[in-house]
């Protein structure tokens, strides 16, 4: 956690960021992107929406089904919250692009038709 006069961000610690955010990367990949981590706002997690995507917008959500950084049933949730269509993979990355690109691919394709 890192104060600052705007409010407070969110971090994980470097030693714990990898099994969380990169767990099926290979390690030397994982750091790549761990040493590029951003923190995120604290009031990500409580502020209200001021605005959401059209509601005839199309909606997808590739939820791995091992994820350590968010609970897959919270992915769940959300993406139902949103109205998307829900497309689960097994995998424990929350990185699920690099860890699953032919997966994700494969969704924004169907989006795309």
């Amino acid at each position: 956690m890192i104060s600052y006069p705007g409010g407070v961000d969110l971090a994980l610690k470097p030693e714990t960021a990898g099994p969380v955010l990169a767990a099926d990367i290979p390690a030397r990949e994982g750091a790549v992107f761990l040493a590029a981590q951003r923190p995120v706002a604290a009031s990500a997690f409580s502020e209200p929406v001021q605005e959401t995507a059209p509601a005839a917008l199309p909606k997808y959500a590739v939820i791995p089904t091992g994820d350590k950084a968010i609970a897959p049933a919270a992915e769940r949730f959300m993406a139902t919250r949103a109205g998307a269509t829900k497309v689960e993979v097994p995998g424990a990355s929350h990185l699920v692009a690099v860890s699953q690109p032919s997966a994700v691919t494969q969704v924004i394709e169907r989006a795309a038709r």
